[in-house]
């Protein structure tokens, strides 16, 4: 009965419009400045630390 009370009140909140889960980093701002570093030619390592961002974050922002 906790699960389907549970299920329920999360299908409820989604259908009102809440986005459920962590809120991301990535602000349009950042995404351009990835973006606009790996068309000059860095590394993604040098990228991470020059926006202040983890590896994996600017690796998944660049292959999604």
């Amino acid at each position: 009965m906790l699960v389907e009370r549970t299920k329920s009140g999360l299908a409820r909140t989604v259908a009102n419009g809440t986005k459920l889960g962590r809120k991301s980093v990535l602000t349009p701002s950042m995404k351009k400045r990835i973006f606009d570093a790996r068309e000059e030619g860095n590394s993604l390592t040098k990228i991470a630390s020059d926006v202040g961002l983890g590896l994996a974050t600017v690796h998944k922002c660049l292959n999604a």
